[in-house]
């Protein structure tokens, strides 16, 4: 299981075979949950166009 949180001692982390620490400073707009998600989706984003770029033809698909 791959983890991505800004706690690395966090349950999930704990249970996780890999974890990627996302940092975020809080923003008075958007808020720190807010702010910690975008970095989280920004890292999941970039995993997966890192996987689909070996397969490209077979992520065309999905």
């Amino acid at each position: 299981m791959i983890a991505i949180t800004n706690y690395a001692e966090s349950p999930v982390a704990l249970d996780a075979h890999v974890v990627l620490n996302s940092t975020s400073q809080g923003s008075h707009l958007l808020g720190e949950n807010a702010a910690s998600r975008i970095a989280q989706l920004n890292i999941l984003d970039a995993l997966f166009v890192a996987i689909a770029k070996k397969d490209l033809d077979k992520a065309e698909k999905v």
